[in-house]
């Protein structure tokens, strides 16, 4: 008798539905502690019966089997995360461009320089990939089109739908006018998102702001660079 011993799938981005739905639980607690760590609007308890909640999630997400590499991604990000928090820092607050999902790097210090360099490592790895990008820009696992606008506003990145006589629609960006190096690596995470699948998520966007955002829509003759879609 010949035993056939299932191996996990870690070649594929994609996630498992176990993680898919721990993840979008976790994403919930996640952004309702955001709130509550800036808001007033909470009592003590209330807050604790939050915080609570949000690190339940997390372990359940630690405790999902992995089945496909995206799977692993996840556990990392969320891992990496808690360990060293948000980019929403009070400063960020004030200049409205910092993110609840975004690492802040300056808050690796385990006072361990091999602990330190790994999740560095990690978080540079996370990257580089579509499913870390997203999780990165967006909070998400996927691409949203209207996520990736919001996020792309935030951080002063403009975005242009142009329109031509004969119907051809492209994307015309502008840069941001910015030195930081945490805005920089956003705005080069963004243009890499875009890039991956660029067919599909370009029409994705396009469709959206033509259906949504009048406001960034502009008709040929107005000052800009189109790109085609």
């Amino acid at each position: 008798m010949i035993m056939r011993i299932s191996q996990p799938d870690l070649t594929a981005n994609n996630l498992s539905p176990a993680m898919s739905f721990t993840f979008a639980v976790w994403r919930a607690a996640w952004l309702a502690q955001c709130d509550y760590d800036v808001s007033d609007a909470y009592t003590d308890e209330r807050g604790q019966v939050i915080s609570d909640a949000a690190d339940d999630a997390l372990l359940a997400i630690f405790r999902v089997p992995c089945k496909t590499a995206g799977d692993f991604l996840v556990k990392g990000y969320a891992n990496l995360l808690w360990h060293t928090h948000h980019t929403f820092t009070r400063e960020a607050r004030s200049e409205g461009t910092g993110s609840w999902f975004d690492v802040n790097l300056l808050q690796i210090d385990s006072d361990s320089t091999v602990t330190d360099t790994y999740y560095r490592s990690f978080y540079h790895d996370l990257d580089l990939t579509d499913l870390g990008a997203c999780l990165l820009a967006l909070g998400r696992v996927d691409f949203d089109a209207a996520a990736w606008i919001s996020r792309a506003e935030v951080i002063g990145m403009s975005v242009t739908l142009m329109i031509k006589p004969n119907g051809h629609r492209g994307l015309a960006f502008g840069m941001i006018d910015s030195d930081d190096e945490r805005l920089q690596r956003e705005q080069a995470r963004l243009q890499r998102i875009l890039a991956t699948d660029h067919r599909k998520r370009w029409a994705e966007v396009t469709d959206f702001i033509a259906v949504n955002r009048p406001d960034l829509i502009c008709q040929q003759g107005q000052s800009a660079q189109a790109v085609p879609a």
